[in-house]
């Protein structure tokens, strides 16, 4: 009996003495920081190597990065100089093809008959498959659309037929104007045309425009020349 119970009690000491070691190794530890216990867990508990060992590969990777954004830019800005360049081209041509096609419009509505506009707005929009410029008399903006989006389409034999149908249709209008198709006999028609010519004096007055989506416009629109070919005379001034 006495030799189990020293037994027992030299188990237990050794029992004591293993758990007071690992007290002592717990209040051994170091007093770290949050980032200094992750690299002390990592490199005590792991055997991961020192955050030193990686400066290399930190240093290399965040040239890799640096060096792919510079080159993305620099993608960027070629491609936004090759479309910047080709619009102004585009514009160039349009310009070209307005000033020529301008020579053969009848005078005295040459000049307001082909002002154009928003070539500003176009280059600075960077959507290439916009159209560049738009005139300020509806009716031909829209014959000559097909045109200012491809310049290239308009030969010498399309610009001369498209400067005689515009003339064709200004000489329509400025013969609306005189409203001979309005009886001096009839009061209504007589009182009509007085109302008229208040508002229309002259043909210039029917250039004068007001705002739209896309900036200045008149009234002088496809439906208007429509109903002038139609005949429809007083329907055409009622619609302006």
């Amino acid at each position: 009996n006495s030799t189990v119970d020293s037994a027992t009690t030299s188990n237990v000491a050794a029992a004591d003495n293993g758990n007071g070691n690992e007290e002592e190794e717990e209040e051994a530890a170091p007093s770290l920081s949050n980032d200094e216990w992750i690299e002390y867990y990592l490199t005590k508990n792991l055997n991961a190597p020192p955050k030193e060992n990686y400066a290399e590969f930190n240093e290399t990777f965040t040239n890799t990065v640096q060096m792919a954004d510079r080159i993305s830019r620099e993608r960027e800005e070629l491609k936004k100089s090759k479309r910047d360049d080709k619009m102004q081209t585009k514009v160039d041509k349009v310009e070209k093809m307005l000033e020529t096609l301008k020579v053969l419009i009848n005078e005295p509505f040459r000049e307001r008959a082909m002002k154009a506009y928003g070539k500003e707005k176009y280059l600075k929009s960077g959507m290439s498959s916009n159209q560049c410029m738009f005139l300020e008399t509806p009716f031909i903006n829209a014959w000559l659309a097909p045109y200012i989006k491809s310049p290239s389409k308009m030969t010498k034999k399309a610009m001369k037929e498209m400067a005689e149908k515009i003339n064709v249709e200004i000489g329509r209008i400025e013969k609306l104007l005189e409203m001979d198709f309005l009886s001096d006999d009839d009061d209504f028609e007589s009182a009509a045309k007085i109302f008229f010519r208040e508002c229309y004096p002259d043909v210039e007055a029917l250039y004068t425009c007001h705002s739209s989506y896309h900036g200045p416009t008149n009234m002088m629109t496809e439906e208007f020349v429509t109903l002038i070919q139609g005949g429809r005379f007083f329907g055409a001034l009622c619609y302006l």
